[in-house]
């Protein structure tokens, strides 16, 4: 995962992310440590991702393509 700098400033702590876990219901989280989430996304209405928790600042999450 590749984090904007200004991602950075609107959510401090999301560089941190290392551990990514999709769950049953298509959830996505992100952690430092693999239990503690830093954010949590759901699927959105097209292609990628929407940030839930927290509430704000709502991010987005898509693949830079391969």
């Amino acid at each position: 995962m590749t984090v904007a700098a200004n991602c950075r400033r609107v959510l401090p702590g999301v560089e941190q992310a290392k551990f990514w876990r999709e769950q049953d219901d298509g959830t996505v989280t992100f952690s430092a440590n693999g239990t503690d989430p830093i954010v949590m996304f759901s699927v959105a209405d097209g292609d990628g991702y929407e940030s839930y928790a927290p509430a704000l600042p709502l991010l987005t999450l898509a693949s830079a393509g391969n």
